[in-house]
């Protein structure tokens, strides 16, 4: 993908989490593919993407996890996962929110946030323990 194209898509999302921040109940299901484009592409685009998403999904995860639409919420935990997998996102800032998380009435999304944790802790303790994460946690 060229940088004029990312740009445009990228503005896009922007917009679009500005429009969601005012209803966060809504399902948007552009917002939704837009997540988990931002996601994929945020290992090329690193400098772009991370902060900013990181920041503004925490943000919402953690303000709004409650009215949140189901599916849309599932899709931005996937979309921190996926960060998360490309290392684009440190452990340290994203296993505190997915364990806020845990308050939530979705039993699909409880599962979800169960398996993710755990592997992630698996990977992150698999040749030695990281104690600082282990202890904040």
């Amino acid at each position: 993908m060229y940088r004029v194209e990312f740009k445009e898509h990228f503005d896009i999302l922007k917009a679009k989490l500005v429009a969601f921040k005012e209803l966060p109940g809504k399902y948007d299901a552009q917002l939704e593919e837009y997540l988990k484009w931002s996601a994929h592409v945020s290992q090329i685009y690193r400098e772009d993407i991370a902060d900013y998403m990181c920041n503004e999904l925490l943000t919402i995860l953690q303000q709004y996890y409650s009215v949140l639409n189901p599916a849309l919420r599932l899709s931005m935990v996937t979309s921190l996962r996926i960060m998360r997998g490309k290392d684009v996102v440190a452990p340290s800032v994203v296993l505190p929110v997915l364990l806020k998380l845990f308050r939530c009435d979705d039993k699909t999304l409880r599962r979800f946030l169960h398996s993710v944790i755990i592997s992630d802790l698996k990977k992150l303790n698999k040749n030695a323990k990281v104690v600082n994460i282990n202890r904040r946690l």
